[in-house]
């Protein structure tokens, strides 16, 4: 469809939905298509009233209708932007999105994939990249089957790609799972699992002495920076390579301690978030299902760069790691690790569909 079209059928799709008296026959709005989104102006006076709900249903109309054509992203917050037009029409709702719908990358090894080049950035769809320098820290969710398993894996290996001569990767797994399996292939990986003899109260503490040895180095690479470098605007990987810290099965690992541990273990967890990025610390959770149980309240999901949820979306699922999701919209269909995902890197602005990339040697 060109320019013309699409505005067209978008408008017929919302006059399908909007009462009559608020109908483009009306003149009560009009659609203007973007290279980027489209526009939807209403003209003022009108019963209308411009706030989140009114935002979020015309996205709810549109976005299945324009699909796969377009892939309208939802975004985190109402776009009401300013027009150069007569008052009546100044302003707009703002839909961003994409042309066609983002493809999975599947390869025969992971040798074999397409990765980026540069060193900070991870593919995770053909149009899509998640730089690690304007977005660090993740939290992967998801419940059995859902592909959770091969997303981390991938990353896993994509990271260990990316740390160079003097970077870390760290993994920590209380379940003794595929990661640790995968990172036993790989002694350059710093894997931290249960003595066979462990019970939960006696791994825990391993843990946050691991972390407290990568805090203890987030300071002292802030310390270099402060003392070294003049210019205002720096992170540690102009200077040296990353850290990543990857923790498996973050919710078994809370389950049943007591609470001075597990206080220990959330606030670590706070530092890293907030305090890590210029230090070129990555950290990385993997849980089941996220849960404000298992960080201690809200404050690590805030400062975290991407949030992917894989396998069943629902409001059950998604109430801690995407609470501003009220709606759905269209996912990729095909096979384990497709999902929605959140990159707060001032580019990516609100939750877009997902399916993870494909290794056939996974399989």
């Amino acid at each position: 469809m060109d320019k013309s079209e699409t505005e067209r059928y978008i408008t017929m799709v919302i006059d399908a939905a909007l009462a009559s008296e608020d109908s483009s026959v009306k003149q009560a709005y009009k659609v203007i298509a973007q290279s980027d989104g489209f526009l939807f102006i209403p003209r003022m006076p009108s019963s209308l009233i411009l706030d989140s709900s009114l935002y979020y249903k015309i996205y709810d109309i549109v976005a299945g209708s324009l699909f796969p054509a377009y892939t309208v992203i939802r975004a985190t917050t109402m776009q009401l932007v300013q027009r150069e037009d007569s008052l009546s029409m100044a302003r707009a709702f703002f839909y961003p999105w994409k042309v066609g719908v983002s493809e999975r990358l599947v390869a025969p090894t992971y040798d074999s994939l397409p990765i980026s080049s540069d060193r900070y950035t991870v593919t995770l769809m053909k149009g899509m990249e998640y730089d690690l320098r304007k977005a660090p820290h993740f939290i992967i969710s998801g419940g059995s089957g859902s592909g959770k398993t091969v997303a981390t894996k991938y990353f896993l290996n994509t990271f260990l790609r990316k740390i160079g001569t003097n970077g870390r990767l760290i993994l920590i797994d209380v379940k003794k799972s595929h990661g640790a399996r995968w990172a036993k292939q790989h002694p350059e990986v710093d894997l931290l699992v249960p003595n066979p003899s462990d019970r939960p109260e006696d791994f825990l503490p391993r843990v946050t002495e691991k972390l407290a040895e990568v805090i203890d180095e987030m300071n002292r690479r802030q310390d270099f920076m402060f003392n070294q470098s003049a210019d205002k605007v720096t992170d540690y990987s102009e200077f040296g390579d990353p850290i990543f810290v990857i923790i498996e099965e973050a919710q078994a690992l809370t389950v049943g301690l007591k609470k001075n541990l597990l206080e220990t273990f959330q606030s670590q967890l706070k530092v890293l978030s907030l305090l890590s990025r210029e230090a070129n610390i990555t950290l990385g959770i993997i849980a089941q299902s996220a849960m404000a149980e298992i960080f201690g309240g809200s404050q690590v999901r805030q400062n975290v760069g991407l949030r992917l949820l894989l396998g069943r979306i629902d409001k059950e699922s998604a109430k801690f790691l995407f609470p501003e999701l009220e709606s759905g919209f269209p996912l990729p269909i095909g096979g384990k690790g497709t999902g929605i995902v959140s990159i707060n890197d001032g580019e990516h602005i609100g939750i877009e569909p997902i399916a993870m990339p494909t290794v056939m040697e996974d399989f």
